[in-house]
């Protein structure tokens, strides 16, 4: 991008925007590592959600085609077991979401954002540090 460069009359101008591009980038790459590793963060979250996930479903469909078979209090017993499964696997399934590809996406998405004004505030900074080069 072109930038008015010719605004800066003196090396001190370029010195007080130099200054504060590079904390700008400074900030940005923070911005960065701690977007990176939430990804990182949610990708591993991701993973043992969805295999807790499946581990919850097979027990499930497990205590399920047992329970017609089975009488008295050993019913009752699976039956609790399958209520408190089906609570667990909703609360799975909301994480799930929580975690899924969308958030993924979007934090990929933020990433990008950030490089992209890292990229452009780096040049920035090498324009007004030649501009400076030449007063």
């Amino acid at each position: 991008m072109n930038y008015s460069l010719n605004l800066l009359t003196s090396t001190s101008d370029c010195d007080v925007v130099i200054t504060k591009t590079e904390e700008e980038v400074s900030n940005l790459e923070f911005k960065k590592l701690v977007l990176e590793r939430k990804k990182k963060s949610y990708s591993q979250r991701l993973a043992k959600v969805q295999t807790e996930l499946l581990e919850t479903q097979a027990e499930l469909d497990t205590i399920s085609s047992l329970i017609g078979s089975l009488e008295g209090q050993l019913k009752q017993q699976y039956e609790s077991r399958k209520a408190l499964l089906e609570v667990e696997k909703v609360r799975l399934e909301q994480r799930l979401v929580k975690l899924g590809p969308t958030a993924l996406l979007v934090l990929e998405a933020e990433a990008e954002l950030v490089q992209r004004q890292l990229d452009e505030l780096n040049a920035f900074h090498s324009q007004v540090a030649t501009h400076k080069g030449t007063l």
